[in-house]
């Protein structure tokens, strides 16, 4: 958003320098010149217009989201927070080469280097057994 009103105010700019230049040049010079000017006036008028409009309804959109999340803190912590994952070097090359193989990983690749912070170690895969199979493994003994 802040891109937005980084726009606006350079077009503000150029705007108040062109309306200066046409207030010196209504004194001496063509008229042609002085039409030019308006129309460049006009269509950085019109471009503020434009930009002003996506930054308000970008801004309604973020207020929105956070009236929504309000009631549910986890999901503010979710969004704020960079995940760090720990892989090693065989599942990184492994998670890589899924994510690059299909178009369609595209926006599950972005998420994961714009969300979390993954470090790869060199080591062999931790061995993984979920809880539920240990689980199984006390209720049998009972």
């Amino acid at each position: 958003m802040t891109a937005i009103m980084v726009q606006v105010t350079n077009y503000q700019t150029k705007k108040a320098s062109l309306v200066q230049e046409l207030s010196n040049h209504n004194s001496s010079g063509p008229a042609s010149t002085a039409t030019q000017l308006k129309k460049k006036i006009a269509e950085y008028d019109s471009n503020i217009a434009l930009l002003q409009q996506k930054y308000d309804e970008t801004t309604k959109r973020a207020e929105t989201a956070f009236e929504r999340t309000q009631d549910l803190p986890f999901l503010r912590r979710a969004r704020a927070i960079r995940w760090q994952l720990t892989l090693s070097a065989t599942s990184y090359g492994m998670l890589a080469s899924f994510l690059s193989s299909k178009e369609a990983f595209l926006p599950m690749s972005t998420l994961l280097q714009t969300k979390c912070e993954i470090h790869v170690e060199r080591r062999d895969p931790l061995p993984y057994t979920p809880s539920c199979i240990l689980d199984d493994g006390k209720d049998r003994d009972k």
